[in-house]
């Protein structure tokens, strides 16, 4: 059996992402970590990002470096590194910016997008974040 991998991590982006670019950063990042095996979830909110990845120790520390090298990402905090005995996040998703009106009924959410804004998420906290997202009718799941 493969040894699996989990890398959280927040950054900030370097210039104001548009639904456009969030879209074609969704598209790349899907075939790139398809053929890796790299499942997770990011979550893009006021100019920061959430993501988790998760798969194969090899392939999920090379995206997690290709990303700390990306010039779209700035203040780059990593949350947990480690191996899992099983993936969470199975299928590639995404939050998308105006989550705000969509979350406004999730207790303490207001808590966790302050949190991601000031790239100050706990760990546990990022998890039960993209925990939020993954049960939510308003992902984006990957199709096929």
């Amino acid at each position: 059996m493969t040894d699996l991998r989990q890398i959280i991590y927040t950054s900030a982006a370097t210039d104001r992402m548009q639904p456009a670019d969030l879209l074609s950063i969704l598209g790349a990042s899907r075939d790139n970590n398809a053929k890796a095996g790299v499942t997770g979830m990011l979550v893009f909110h006021a100019g920061s990002f959430l993501q988790v990845l998760e798969g194969p120790i090899e392939p999920v520390e090379a995206t997690y470096a290709r990303i700390h090298t990306d010039r779209r990402h700035t203040n780059l905090k990593l949350l947990f590194r480690g191996k899992i005995l099983e993936r969470e996040f199975g299928d590639w998703e995404m939050g998308f910016p105006d989550i705000d009106d969509l979350l406004k009924g999730i207790p303490g959410f207001r808590d966790y997008a302050s949190e991601l804004k000031d790239l100050t998420l706990t760990p546990q906290r990022a998890r039960q974040t993209l925990k939020l997202f993954m049960a939510g009718d308003y992902r984006q799941r990957r199709s096929g």
